[in-house]
């Protein structure tokens, strides 16, 4: 994929390899390091660089073995987090985003982005500062939320 000022980039998409090798013992060791160097290598000599991005589809944030490391889930950009019954897992990703807003905020934002069956809360961990928000519904809707408001409830 030819990208801007003559980057290119490439793009791995990991789809249902929970409790693959890849996701534990050495496996998860060799995809740790390659999530975070392989971002920063490639560089052109003639200006630009090659990226490359990483995509994982899964179906439990965490999981006792077999699942996305914390070293993986701390180089993340976006999230894409779709409706789960799974009240615990809803708390965790909540405070691993508590840093950018309070719990109670995150947890309006979440109900708010999933109100139809394919609808999906779409996190950018990088916002742009001409976007209104790091929260949308799906890919286009922004979610605006006062935080201090949210808190004083």
């Amino acid at each position: 994929m030819n990208g801007p000022a003559g980057s290119y980039y490439m793009v791995v998409f990991f789809d249902d390899c929970m409790n693959s090798a890849i996701f534990s013992g050495k496996g998860i060791k060799k995809l740790n390091q390659m999530v975070i160097y392989m971002r920063h290598l490639g560089q052109l000599k003639d200006g630009g660089a090659i990226g490359c991005s990483f995509i994982f589809a899964i179906q439990s944030y965490k999981a006792l073995s077999g699942g996305i490391s914390k070293t993986i889930r701390n180089q993340m950009t976006h999230m894409l987090l779709f409706k789960t019954k799974n009240e615990n897992e809803l708390d965790e990703i909540a405070e691993e985003v508590a840093g950018e807003v309070h719990k109670k905020t995150f947890l309006k934002l979440y109900h708010e982005a999933i109100k139809e069956k394919f609808d999906f809360l779409f996190i950018d961990l990088h916002k742009k500062d001409n976007h209104p928000s790091m929260f949308r519904r799906n890919f286009n809707e922004f979610l605006l939320f006062n935080e201090n408001e949210e808190e004083k409830k």
